[in-house]
């Protein structure tokens, strides 16, 4: 990758100069497993009550969604955490309540994918957010299914997925128009608190000019929105990081949805996947800002506690 050098941990984007430190890179001989070695500890975060949030971000064809989820030949980041999570709870005999949900953010409405969907696209009831008096986002409509076997888990996640929406277009043929968020719900029997660990794969950061739909209205729209909603998640990074003592959660569907995620004692951690074409190193680039920013943000504290504790957000 001529765009790109890396030294170890350090990154470097040759057409601007900038270089970045990292907790960690992975090139093009890394397996899936190493990139889940470097994450494996927070399914015992999620235990311990703290609200996990896992991005990938990047732009188009760059990889995050075969990260995230991986292929039939290669499990990614969500399936292993599953069978990660199954195996600490069975390892340390707790009692754990665990339920999965799956929900689309496409045009900036929210869709449940382990719901039916009508041919327009419509759910009865739709789907809606507000935050409950600790301060933790509720869904209200949305289907919570709930596991008792890591393969009653997995199986809740295959179905969400079926259910994605995908369209062709002139950046990847199978590029993802939503952003897709698969969220597992962990409750112990002694406690009425209840964590969430996020999986999040971000639509893709290009610009409307590389991805070609000026000529489809419906396409179009579908780029302006997911262009809006990462420069909202973005700014909530940035408020985080400067500990501003307003965050913009609001501004987006997306930052609402990862109100209790994005601080107080919640946990994130962030890939991004780097294209290697040179034609699209500046939305790279970008994409190393935005992680670079979200690296910078520390936790309030150690212990898990109520979101409505505004914390510095994820590590």
């Amino acid at each position: 990758m001529e765009s790109l050098k890396v030294d170890g941990n350090i990154l470097e984007v040759t057409l601007t100069g900038d270089t970045y430190e990292f907790d960690g890179i992975f090139d093009t001989s890394s397996s899936q497993e190493d990139i889940f070695d470097s994450s494996c500890d927070l399914a015992q975060s999620a235990l311990d009550g703290h609200n996990v949030t896992v991005f990938c971000y990047g732009i188009t064809g760059a990889g995050k969604t075969y990260t995230m989820y991986g292929a039939p030949e290669a499990d990614g980041l969500a399936q292993r955490m599953i069978s990660e999570l199954f195996r600490k709870v069975d390892m340390n005999d707790e009692k754990v309540t665990i339920s999965g949900s799956m929900m689309e953010l496409y045009n900036n409405h929210l869709v449940d994918l382990l719901r039916p969907i009508d041919w327009q696209g419509r759910q009865n009831p739709p789907l809606s957010m507000k935050l409950d008096k600790s301060g933790n986002v509720q869904v209200e409509g949305l289907a919570k299914e709930r596991a008792s076997e890591e393969h009653e888990l997995q199986a809740i996640f295959q179905r969400g997925l079926e259910q994605r929406a995908v369209a062709a277009h002139a950046m990847n043929a199978e590029s993802s128009r939503s952003h897709v968020l698969f969220t597992v719900y962990l409750t112990k029997e002694d406690s009425d608190r209840t964590s969430k660990l996020h999986f999040c794969d971000l639509g893709g950061c290009e610009r409307l000019k590389k991805t070609e739909v000026e000529k489809d209205q419906d396409r179009k729209l579908e780029a302006i929105e997911i262009n809006k909603s990462l420069s909202a998640l973005g700014d909530v990074i940035e408020a985080i990081a400067r500990k501003k003592k307003y965050i913009p959660y609001r501004n987006h569907k997306l930052t609402q949805l990862l109100q209790d995620a994005l601080g107080g004692t919640a946990k994130a951690l962030m890939y991004v996947n780097c294209s290697p074409s040179s034609a699209t190193i500046r939305e790279t680039a970008n994409a190393l800002k935005l992680a670079n920013r979200a690296k910078n943000v520390v936790n309030l504290a150690s212990e898990p506690c109520s979101p409505t504790s505004r914390g510095r957000g994820p590590d």
